[in-house]
C-alpha cells in the first residue's frame, strides 16, 4: 500500500535505505515494486529501560561510528555520566553484533548524488531516522524521500525541514506506538534480516560472516 502512494523513481539514481530490523520488510516491498537497489544504515537508539518513548541518544556506524546524545532527554531523566556510559556500551555491543551479522560481508550501496528513499515501519520519536538522515547527508545524497506507514503528526512536522518529500499513510491523533496500529506486527529476527539482504543483494551464501568490524565498534 505504501508503494502505491510513492511517485515513480529512476532506478539508476535512486536507492531504498532502511535501518534494521523492523523496517526491512516494508523497505523490501518498495524496492521490489520499483526495482530499486536496497541497503541498510546501521543505527540504534540509546534507550532507557522502561522508557521506550525517550531516545537518550543514537549510535550509528555509517560504516564509521557516530554517537550523539539528546540533551533534553538527559536532563529530563537525570542520568549521570556512569549510567549513560553503561547504556552506551550496551548499545555499542549490539551495534557491533549487528554489523557482523548483517553487513560485514558486503560493501555499502553508493548513495552519493542519488535520491534516497528512507523507509521504516513507523516512527515514535524520530531519533533513529534523524540519525539515518545524518549519515546520508554526510554521503552527499542529492534528495531524500521519507516513506512511512505510520507516525504521529508532530514527528512528521519535524522532518519537513530535513527531507525533500514525505509520504505517510496514517498520522493518528492518539498514537500509542507503532505496533498497535498493525493488524500483525511480528518481530523481525536476525535470520529474517540476513535472508532479505541476501535476496536483495543477490547473495546465496548465508554461512559465517567475516568478523572484521569498524575500529570504533571493536570491543
Amino acid at each position: 500500500m505504501l508503494a502505491e502512494r510513492l511517485p515513480s523513481f529512476d532506478r539508476a539514481s535512486t536507492v531504498v535505505i532502511t535501518p534494521p530490523r523492523g523496517g526491512l520488510p516494508v523497505a523490501r516491498e518498495i524496492a521490489l515494486a520499483f526495482s530499486l537497489p536496497f541497503d541498510v544504515v546501521l543505527v540504534r537508539r540509546v534507550a532507557v529501560p522502561g522508557r521506550e518513548d525517550v531516545a537518550l541518544g543514537v549510535v550509528s556506524d555509517g560504516r564509521e561510528l557516530r554517537l550523539s546524545f539528546t540533551r533534553d532527554s538527559i536532563e529530563r531523566l537525570g542520568l549521570d555520566a556512569e549510567r549513560r556510559a553503561a547504556l552506551t556500551h550496551r548499545t555499542l555491543s549490539e551495534l557491533g553484533r549487528r554489523y557482523k551479522t548483517y553487513v560485514a560481508d558486503h560493501p555499502p550501496v553508493r548513495v552519493t548524488g542519488k535520491t534516497a528513499v528512507v523507509v521504516d515501519d513507523g516512527a515514535v520519536t524520530g531519533a533513529t531516522l534523524r540519525a539515518v538522515l545524518h549519515v546520508l547527508r554526510e554521503q552527499a545524497v542529492r534528495r531524500v524521500v521519507l516513506a512511512l506507514p505510520i507516525a504521529p503528526a508532530h514527528v512528521l512536522a519535524e522532518f519537513e525541514r530535513l527531507v525533500d518529500d514525505i509520504v505517510c499513510l496514517d498520522t493518528p491523533f492518539h498514537f500509542d506506538g507503532v505496533g498497535v496500529h498493525y493488524a500483525a506486527f511480528d518481530p523481525v529476527s536476525d535470520l529474517d534480516v540476513r535472508l532479505i539482504l541476501a535476496e536483495m543483494h543477490g547473495r546465496a551464501d548465508l554461512g559465517e560472516e567475516p568478523a572484521t568490524l569498524p575500529r570504533a565498534l571493536r570491543r
